[in-house]
């Protein structure tokens, strides 16, 4: 989990907040809109490093939420 942690780190990514992080979902409400109002031909078309680095930075934050999901519940959303 920490060289997971670190890696994200080195790729720029914020720390991962608690559920109960006040601040986490004005973040999502944002993070949606800009996905929103983003033309699907700009995202198909990202700079080819750049989408290996979202291909990487997604695959490890993949791999993280398997283990949080049994390790550290409270940092993954409820089935609601």
């Amino acid at each position: 989990m920490k060289s997971s942690l670190d890696t994200l780190a080195k790729l720029g990514e914020p720390p991962l907040r608690d559920i109960d992080d006040d601040t986490l979902q004005a973040d999502m409400m944002s993070m949606n809109e800009i996905m929103r109002n983003t033309p699907d031909d700009y995202l198909l078309n990202l700079h080819e490093n750049k989408a290996k680095k979202i291909n990487i930075t997604l695959k490890i934050y993949s791999n993280l939420c398997l283990f949080l999901h049994l390790a550290k519940p409270s940092l993954i959303g409820s089935h609601r």
